[in-house]
């Protein structure tokens, strides 16, 4: 696999990538598959943060539209990082990102839709974030300890475990 030294290659890096999940996943094919694009945030009162895959559900059911499901791209402290998300496509074909993070301020994202990762609702089940730092050899899936993890692995890893003491 080519090193992915730029956003480019890393999100083609991710694209060309095997998903890995626990649990089987049915592929939602979208036109926007592997093509980096910028998302603008959409907040919705009531909607919690860091809930992305049941916010998504449930603005579906409230105004219509689909969940697209894909990753969000960062690179912060030289390190290339994708979280797995889903922003909302409203019936007019905008793609949204309804759901609010810690950081107020953030108003668009780099979101990579990838038709291979949904999440699977019934099983509470969607694919492992992946991250690259440059100088390896090839991005690395999963959840790291998160004394030794990057930036936004480290963060996904305490909002799901709770903020250190």
């Amino acid at each position: 696999m080519k090193q992915p030294h730029s956003l480019k290659n890393f999100c083609e890096a991710v694209r060309l990538s095997e998903v890995h999940t626990k649990h089987q996943m049915v592929e939602i094919k979208h036109p926007l598959d592997g093509r980096l694009t910028r998302v603008k945030k959409y907040l919705v009162d009531g909607y919690p943060e860091l809930n992305c895959w049941h916010n998504c559900a449930q603005k579906v059911s409230e105004s219509g539209g689909k969940i697209i499901f894909g990753w969000a791209i960062f690179f912060s402290g030289g390190i290339y990082q994708a979280q797995h998300h889903a922003v909302w496509e409203c019936p007019k074909g905008h793609l949204l990102d309804i759901t609010p993070d810690t950081v107020q301020t953030i108003l668009l994202i780099d979101f990579l839709p990838d038709g291979r990762v949904p999440y699977n609702i019934a099983a509470n089940s969607h694919p492992v974030s992946g991250y690259y730092i440059p100088g390896e050899t090839h991005i690395k899936w999963g959840l790291p300890g998160a004394p030794d993890s990057p930036p936004m692995t480290r963060y996904i890893w305490y909002v799901r475990r709770g903020t250190p003491s």
